[in-house]
């Protein structure tokens, strides 16, 4: 029996009434696409890198979620994850959540080797300049506001969907690369 590939794309939003809209709008673009969806950033994190990764410098006198999230070395994944990131094809994120925020999230995919070739999407209701400029910074694939009337925003995620999983040409993992680099030592 043969198993059937699927793209996967993570929804982060804490807004539930958003993930379902864009969930809606999402599978009856593309039905060949697997949604997951994670109502704040300790959810992402934990699908990207294993349920209960641990945070480094877990002590009591280490530094504040946002200093260690700041180095880029937050997350140590755990060996069993929730999802196939090589069929990872797109993260759409919001950025103003409680707790781990998406500015984290972001930060932290983006300097992991194992996530950082993941296109994100910031899908937020911010127009502020600054989010924006932080988002790019980041490493952001895109930034777009939500917009206010349903049929706008339907049409935003049906580009959104139409562009990341048919247009764009996805980028090889990370570990895919170093296998090639090294193999190329060896030829």
């Amino acid at each position: 029996m043969t198993t059937v590939h699927h793209d996967i794309i993570l929804i982060v939003d804490d807004d539930a009434a958003d993930i379902e809209f864009t969930r809606r709008v999402i599978e009856e673009k593309a039905s060949n696409v697997r949604l997951m969806t994670a109502k704040n950033g300790e959810e992402a994190l934990n699908l990207l890198f294993g349920k209960g990764s641990i945070p480094m410098h877990d002590t009591t006198d280490s530094p504040p979620l946002t200093e260690r999230a700041n180095t880029g070395k937050f997350w140590i994944p755990k060996k069993q994850k929730s999802l196939d990131l090589d069929s990872l094809r797109a993260i759409l994120l919001d950025i103003h959540m409680p707790g781990i925020d998406g500015f984290d999230v972001l930060r932290i995919v983006k300097s992991h080797d194992m996530t950082k070739h993941v296109p994100v999407i910031i899908l937020t209701s911010s127009q502020e300049v600054k989010d924006v400029r932080q988002c790019y910074a980041l490493g952001a694939n895109s930034y777009i506001v939500k917009p206010i009337s349903a049929e706008r925003y339907e049409h935003a995620v049906q580009k959104i969907a139409e562009y990341w999983l048919n247009t764009n040409e996805q980028a090889a993992s990370s570990i895919d690369i170093h296998v090639t680099d090294n193999l190329r030592q060896f030829s």
